[in-house]
């Protein structure tokens, strides 16, 4: 058997070539089967075993010896987050689906990067909602140097890697607060939005600065409780720039905002922060699909939540039961293939369900 073979090789002396044929020869597991799901499913050239599923690892943190190294913070494994969810969307939706009317709406996207991705991987149309300006110049650089068209990664692609920089699309960009404001009209007979106000919620989007205290309004010095260190650098970097890297659309009316909001096929969020409960009740209302992986709880900005017992809603696994209860019969819920919060809140379109 191959452990014999390996035994011999060794103690006879065999040149290491001969040794790496039979290490080759051994079996091996797919390691996102034996964390409980692997994406890939019969395309995995790894096994799925059933009973390789119960090989983890069960830990105690009782009897756990606590140490110097222990009490240090656990670096979560998530940077790959934007292309799972990217996967699991297209392998519960359909690419089909995700590219019909004015295609995805991806709430509070941040830099662009999901969107980024749908449209250049997957030539699904895709439109960021978000009062930052896109930073997508190391997503093209990737994308150039085919870090997106890896053995494994390109069985889920659907387009080429691109020669050139001119061939790489940008999603649209509106630079704008996801609000109740701006989407409460839809759906009304005659519904029209103040075009002043579309104008001043557009300058107060462009007014605020990411600092590393936080995302702070320029001009009423207006502080929304986040904390990304990592913006203070870029906003000094890009300062005086509207935006980067993005199509940024214009907006003249209401009207242009109205057709991205009704046409669009489903809505969506990673991490969207203070905007993932106003995606849920765009959705409902809408009668649209949605995905959000809800992030933290900001239950000091929302106070009103309330649990079906009444409890406030203060941590993270309040917030999923909260979001849930606002229809219990179409929401679901999954976990993601990433470290950190992976839960993936949505609905399937209304023919589906």
């Amino acid at each position: 058997d191959v452990y014999k073979r390996q035994v011999s090789t060794q103690s006879t002396g065999v040149c290491w070539r001969t040794r790496m044929e039979v290490n080759k020869a051994q079996v091996i597991v797919c390691k996102h089967w034996v964390r409980g799901s692997c994406l890939l499913g019969d395309r995995c050239k790894h096994l799925h075993r059933p009973e390789d599923q119960k090989l983890q690892p069960q830990t105690n943190p009782k009897n756990q010896k606590i140490t110097a190294k222990s009490r240090r913070r656990h670096k979560i494994n998530n940077k790959r987050k934007a292309s799972i969810f990217r996967w699991w969307l297209i392998k519960t939706y359909g690419r089909e689906f995700l590219s019909s009317g004015s295609g995805i709406l991806d709430i509070a996207g941040g830099k662009g990067e999901l969107a980024f991705e749908l449209c250049n991987l997957n030539n699904i149309k895709a439109t960021v909602i978000d009062p930052r300006p896109l930073k997508l110049s190391k997503f093209q650089k990737r994308l150039l140097y085919g870090f997106y068209h890896t053995p494994i990664q390109q069985q889920l692609n659907h387009l080429s890697k691109p020669t050139s920089l001119e061939e790489i699309q940008h999603p649209n960009h509106f630079r704008l607060f996801f609000k109740p404001s701006l989407w409460n009209h839809l759906g009304l007979q005659g519904s029209t939005y103040d075009i002043e106000q579309l104008q001043k919620d557009l300058q107060t989007a462009k007014s605020v600065r990411w600092t590393d205290r936080g995302l702070i309004d320029a001009n009423v010095q207006k502080r929304y409780n986040r904390t990304d260190k990592g913006d203070a650098e870029d906003e000094e970097k890009h300062k005086g720039k509207v935006w980067e890297g993005g199509e940024e659309l214009p907006i003249g009316g209401w009207d242009e905002v109205r057709g991205f909001l009704e046409d669009s096929s489903i809505a969506i969020g990673m991490h969207p922060d203070q905007a993932t409960e106003y995606i849920i009740d765009f959705a409902l209302k809408m009668g649209k699909p949605f995905a959000v992986v809800p992030c933290c709880t900001y239950h000091e900005e929302f106070p009103h939540r309330r649990l079906p017992n009444g409890n406030p809603v203060k941590k993270y696994d309040d917030l999923i039961d909260y979001l849930v209860s606002k229809d219990s019969t179409r929401i679901e819920v999954q976990t993601l293939d990433f470290g950190g919060k992976n839960k993936v809140l949505f609905s399937l379109p209304l023919q589906k369900h």
